[in-house]
């Protein structure tokens, strides 16, 4: 992640290996609510919502994905 995203985002104040700021990196999400992802085609962080998406669905979350094309 670029060091200008973790500048606004994290403004100082966690590390990015955190869970709790990229719950990407938790370990076990088997307990989280139905969730939905909207992303669209050129968001930077697609490719990190459609992984977190699958992570979910392999801890058994129902989850939908939905992504939007430019076109």
């Amino acid at each position: 992640m670029s060091e200008m995203i973790l500048n606004m985002y994290l403004q100082n104040n966690a590390e990015p290996s955190n869970p709790y700021f990229s719950p990407l990196l938790a370990e076990d999400l088997s307990g989280m609510p139905e969730t939905l992802i909207v992303v669209a085609e050129f968001d930077y962080l697609s490719l990190e919502c459609e992984a977190y998406a699958r992570k979910f669905t392999r801890s058994g979350v129902a989850t939908k994905l939905i992504q939007y094309s430019y076109k």
